[in-house]
């Protein structure tokens, strides 16, 4: 399987970040969606403790939701939002290789839990394995 470009900078730490200035509020589900993942990132993950399930689908559906709010909320705040904002959706569908992330991972992931409740993810030794990428789930 080919490694897939990341989207995150090397040097990024999402946890210690200081979040910019809130703008958007498609702000907000994407900063419960930072808690989430810190979460399943210092959780027992294993079958034993099967409440890791919730946090997944909750961040899923949040992860997605970031997308609705921006197109719902945030475009109608003004002219300017509205373009940016369909221009970013645009780029997105007319390049879906380099936005794997949002095709290959939040829409499909929320396609296979909210659609069919069907994981993606499952446990390995190392924590949460997404299979049909091969790659980290947390």
């Amino acid at each position: 399987m080919t490694k897939r470009k990341s989207f995150i900078p090397k040097r990024s730490d999402i946890f210690v970040k200081k979040p910019p200035k809130i703008t958007l509020d498609a702000w907000t589900p994407y900063s419960e969606c930072v808690s989430i993942l810190f979460e399943l990132q210092n959780s027992d993950l294993d079958d034993d403790h099967p409440e890791w399930r919730i946090s997944w689908i909750a961040g899923i559906a949040l992860l997605r939701a970031i997308g609705h709010v921006l197109d719902k909320v945030d475009s109608i705040k003004s002219a300017k939002h509205k373009k940016a904002i369909a221009r970013l959706w645009s780029s997105w569908k007319s390049d879906k290789s380099t936005n794997w992330i949002f095709w290959d991972f939040i829409e499909q992931e929320r396609n296979n839990i909210l659609k069919i409740f069907k994981f993606g993810v499952e446990i390995d030794e190392q924590g949460l394995f997404h299979r049909g990428l091969g790659e980290d789930g947390g």
